[in-house]
């Protein structure tokens, strides 16, 4: 049973995949998607796809990847000026762990 829930929990989205707890330079995927030019409305949108509870005015966004054997928070922030993206960071954090 504990194997199923495991092998079926909630992940993270792809792009997050090797990004390492604590160390928002380590989601590579993520930063060469989301590089400073890119279209704003792009993030928002794979914010959106992903589950994410976005805040456009703070420029943030929060998700609870609740797996097991460890719960993960995954935050998201960034920077814009017309539509383009200045930076945007990924961090992945532990959120509990049986």
């Amino acid at each position: 049973m504990f194997g199923a829930a495991v092998l079926f929990g909630d992940k993270r989205p792809v792009l997050l995949r090797d990004a390492r707890w604590d160390d928002p330079g380590s989601a590579k995927q993520f930063n060469q998607r989301f590089v400073a030019g890119a279209e704003e409305a792009l993030l928002l949108e794979w914010l959106k796809n992903n589950r994410f509870a976005v805040d456009p005015a703070s420029k943030r966004a929060e998700r609870l990847v609740e797996s097991l054997p460890c719960g993960e928070f995954v935050e998201v922030s960034w920077r814009a000026e017309e539509g383009k993206l200045l930076d945007a960071a990924a961090t992945v954090a532990e959120a509990g762990c049986l």
